[in-house]
């Protein structure tokens, strides 16, 4: 990973050098240690690599991430989500499938 600004996800992007506890990594995956409000409110973010993170953080309540995957502009980042509702990614797996073809078409 490339040395940069710490990411809600404990990973970094290019810009800054130094951590800032934003996230922590306790090798069972990405504990932020952000609250519901902080979540959101950062899913909404100006600067996209905040937003492209807060859209994966498992503290989006529900409702806001079944939001987020219905818009086209932040859907592939919240698909991400370790939060994902069970029954809505059973349909997300439903909509993305591949019909079978009848044989001889």
């Amino acid at each position: 990973m490339r040395p940069g600004r710490p990411r809600l996800d404990g990973s970094t992007s290019a810009k800054a050098g130094q951590p800032s506890g934003l996230g922590v990594d306790s090798g069972l995956g990405v504990d932020s240690g952000l609250g519901v409000d902080s979540a959101v409110r950062l899913a909404g973010d100006a600067d996209h690599s905040v937003q492209h993170s807060a859209r994966q953080n498992p503290a989006l309540p529900s409702d806001v991430l079944i939001s987020l995957l219905l818009d086209e502009h932040s859907a592939e980042d919240a698909a991400q989500n370790p939060s994902i509702p069970t029954a809505v990614m059973h349909r997300m797996i439903a909509l993305t499938a591949i019909p079978e073809r009848e044989p001889g078409r």
